[in-house]
């Protein structure tokens, strides 16, 4: 047999008990019906009970009632038996009619039988027993029994209820009891009951041991008990208090959170509560069940905070910073003044030693802004390298002052390495109510890009000088390289009469045409001995490294171009795009044949310098292939003084 619900048996439990209500009715009508005659009959062919005048009514109706009925005489032995009877042991009528009943009951409880009929003869009784079928099967009975007397003959009349159903059911009834108390025992979920007073007390009736144990209490020192005497705080006694008052008012389940104190600090609780009913001592009795979602929230709280907060900061976002410039453009608030902060060469920086530097000075400059700005500001990270600011009740001149004494913070700032930064500021007020915040917002932007321009000409010549000084200490040899490059650079465009604008670049481009180094290795740059193919390779890359710097200013990025090109051949043979012929411009030419004559003439750690002749007839026999013939020969002639 399949398993039922809960409710489904407990609606065949009362079925049950309905028939059999309906049966005993049934008896107690004839019991007090006045009968003229109770004759047995003696007819072999068919032995049944007859009853007189008053028999057809009754007959017809115990016939098709739904419970077995069985008619004995005061020795037990059966005179009478319904045919539902009949077909619940499996026995045909006329081989029950004359038995004694103890025999169809199971042996263990035939002697129980004796003194069911003994209680019987002094009145109604009713008891539960066993009877044993035909086939052998045990079919758990109701007898109800009734003492009757027609013209001075006693004899008793029984109804027969079949209770295997019923049995069935309050098994299956006892086994979802069981799960349900397991559930309730073992469930990591906090649960139990309560009663509420009149006057507003709460008393623990029963709890789960997930309860016992996040109350850290014994299980007799919390029931029986106030939430007062637990220690509950006030407040948390009068939310748990309203919230059952609402649950007996709505006549339905209420549910509310709130932090418990606890050792840890608190934890979040997850708390519906339900009404059961009244009890005799009226007092209000409510079902809790509370789950710890102190998790849950965390992770809420997490997700919040990311929404609105930028991930490297930890300041607002965008996102944020557009709702609360809504929120604030009131009234009150005025005047309102907007600051917009934008830090000068930050792609510069991520270009010349990585993002990882670049990151520590956004998160730098984060940290110093938050210091100058009041709570009720709100500082957000809108960009990669810009930070807007809404200052409440701020005039211009004070916001001018904020800006001011934030630059003096940078300038001073020493934490920083490989080099300072700075931040270009741009401020605008609002002071009327009229006038649209975001226009607002639009004249500080305005004003931040107009400074900006200036600060990044001044900015970007002292970043290429630390990037430099920076390379140089990483490697003398290098230092000496660029300067001498520089020197033979400058020499060969004075030698080719190119304009005195034209020579000054060439000559920074000769001093800078290694600034890709900056992100080799120091052990690279200063190996002892020949570099193997994957340090080989990391060195190759310094060109388009150079490129990458120097083309982020405005004011190095022609110079990016020619120094992008330096290590390119006439043949095509050259990195890093294998470029050839004309494709390669003039000044990449000349910085080519200054680089390979000093990278010859110099000592190395891994070989010794060549002689001065020997770097000429290297350069002499790679003329038309790698190196530009008439740039090659201006150089050996004129600036080296040899012979061609």
């Amino acid at each position: 047999m399949k398993n039922k619900s809960y409710v489904l048996l407990q609606n065949e439990n009362k079925e049950l008990r309905l028939r059999l209500e309906e049966a005993e009715e049934m008896l107690r009508a004839i019991s007090n019906y006045e009968v003229d005659a109770f004759i047995v009959s003696n007819n072999e062919k068919d032995k049944i009970v007859t009853f007189g005048k008053a028999d057809y009514p009754y007959r017809a109706m115990i016939e098709s009632m739904g419970e077995g009925a069985v008619s004995l005489i005061p020795d037990g032995s059966i005179i009478y038996c319904n045919s539902h009877f009949c077909g619940m042991i499996q026995t045909l009528p006329e081989e029950l009619i004359d038995t004694p009943f103890q025999k169809i009951i199971v042996p263990d409880e035939q002697n129980r039988f004796k003194n069911f009929l003994a209680k019987s003869d002094e009145g109604s009784t009713r008891e539960e027993f066993h009877l044993l079928s035909s086939s052998n099967v045990i079919i758990p009975v109701l007898l109800s029994s009734y003492r009757l007397t027609t013209d001075g003959t006693v004899w008793f009349a029984m109804i027969i209820t079949d209770l295997t159903e019923l049995k069935f059911s309050e098994t299956e009834l006892q086994k979802s009891q069981s799960i349900l108390q397991s559930f309730y025992d073992s469930s990591p979920i906090l649960m139990g009951v309560v009663e509420l007073t009149e006057d507003d007390r709460l008393i623990h009736i029963k709890n789960n041991q997930a309860t016992i144990d996040f109350f850290n209490v014994e299980r007799q020192d919390m029931e029986g008990i106030t939430t007062n005497e637990l220690g509950f705080p006030l407040n948390i006694v009068e939310s748990w208090t309203i919230a059952y008052r609402k649950s007996q008012a709505e006549k339905a389940p209420f549910k509310f959170e709130y932090i418990h104190p606890t050792k840890g600090g608190g934890k979040w609780l997850s708390v519906t509560v339900s009404l059961i009913g009244q009890v005799s001592t009226g007092n209000v009795r409510f079902t809790y069940v509370a789950e710890d979602i102190s998790e849950r929230k965390a992770v809420e709280e997490k997700l919040m905070f990311d929404s609105y907060h930028d991930h490297l900061t930890g300041l607002y976002n965008r996102r944020f910073f557009d709702e609360e410039l809504n929120r604030l453009d009131v009234k009150r608030s005025l005047p309102i003044s907007i600051i917009m902060a934008d830090i000068n060469g930050l792609k510069f920086t991520n270009d010349s030693f990585g993002h990882a530097h670049g990151d520590v000075v956004i998160k730098s400059a984060a940290n110093i802004l938050k210091q100058n700005f009041r709570a009720e500001d709100v500082l957000a990270r809108i960009g990669g390298d810009e930070f807007m600011v809404v200052v409440i009740n701020t005039d211009n001149n004070k916001a001018q002052e904020i800006i001011d004494r934030i630059k003096e913070r940078i300038s001073l700032n020493k934490d920083l390495m490989p080099f300072a930064y700075s931040i270009s500021f741009g401020c605008a007020t609002k002071i009327d109510e009229d006038e649209k915040i975001h226009r607002t917002v639009v004249d500080a932007e305005d004003k931040m890009y107009r400074n900006k321009l200036y600060d990044n000409k001044s900015m970007n010549r002292k970043m290429i000088d630390v990037l430099m000084s920076t390379l140089f200490e990483k490697s003398n040899n290098e230092a000496a390289h660029s300067k001498r490059v520089s020197e033979y650079c400058e020499a060969i465009a004075s030698m080719m009469n190119l304009r005195k604008e034209d020579i000054n670049k060439i000559k920074m481009a000769g001093l800078v045409h290694d600034i890709g180094k900056i992100g080799v290795t120091e052990s690279i740059l200063n190996k002892q001995g020949k570099l193997n193919n994957d340090e080989w390779e990391i060195m190759r890359k310094h060109p388009e490294a150079s490129w990458r710097i120097l083309s982020s200013s405005n004011e190095f990025a022609e110079l990016a171009g020619y120094i992008h090109q330096h290590h390119e051949k006439l043949d095509g043979s050259g990195y890093p795009r294998g470029l050839k012929g004309d494709e390669i411009s003039t000044e990449a030419r000349i910085i080519a044949i200054a680089d390979a004559y000093d990278a010859m003439t110099s000592q190395r750690s891994y070989r010794d310098a060549v002689s001065i002749d020997k770097a000429k007839q290297e350069i002499k026999r790679c003329s038309g292939t790698h190196f530009d013939p008439i740039i090659a020969r201006i150089f050996v002639e004129k600036v080296v003084g040899k012979e061609w």
